[in-house]
């Protein structure tokens, strides 16, 4: 899954606090064999297959902030509302300043498991997003 890449005019931008908020853009579905791209209650990735698989799941992204002074920007990996353990990663954001960032976690995954990506900021902030990308590849 995926938005489309825009630097000039970003795809997504969303208001972080210091709590977990989850990311709700609209995904582009690319190929989401096993799965379901989900949009209510938001934006999530469910497992539709029978068999339990072990999985890694990586979030690539590029992003800044709208404006002000630095903040520590946090991204975590969600399973069915729990942070998978490791799976948290930051970096400073500074205005107008694009950066990438890779989340990557594993997990054990069985039917109707979802996968939802939540950020937080060390303060208030905008954060743009130029692109985002969601991959979950596994094997029974």
């Amino acid at each position: 899954m995926s938005i489309a890449f825009n630097a000039g005019s970003p795809s997504y931008t969303q208001a972080n606090t210091t709590s977990d908020v989850v990311l709700d853009p609209t995904w582009v579905s690319g190929v989401v064999s096993g799965f379901t791209v989900q949009t209510s209650p938001n934006a999530r990735l469910r497992y539709d297959g029978t068999d339990t698989k072990n999985v890694t799941i990586t979030l690539a992204m590029a992003c800044n902030q709208a404006s002000g002074s630095n903040k520590n920007l946090e991204f975590g990996l969600f399973k069915n509302g729990a942070e998978l353990a490791g799976s948290r990663s930051i970096r400073t954001t500074t205005t107008s300043d694009w950066g990438n960032i890779t989340v990557v976690g594993s997990t054990t995954m069985a039917t109707n498991d979802y996968i939802e990506v939540k950020s937080k900021t060390s303060a208030s902030a905008t954060i743009q997003y130029a692109s985002l990308s969601l991959r979950v590849i596994g094997a029974v």
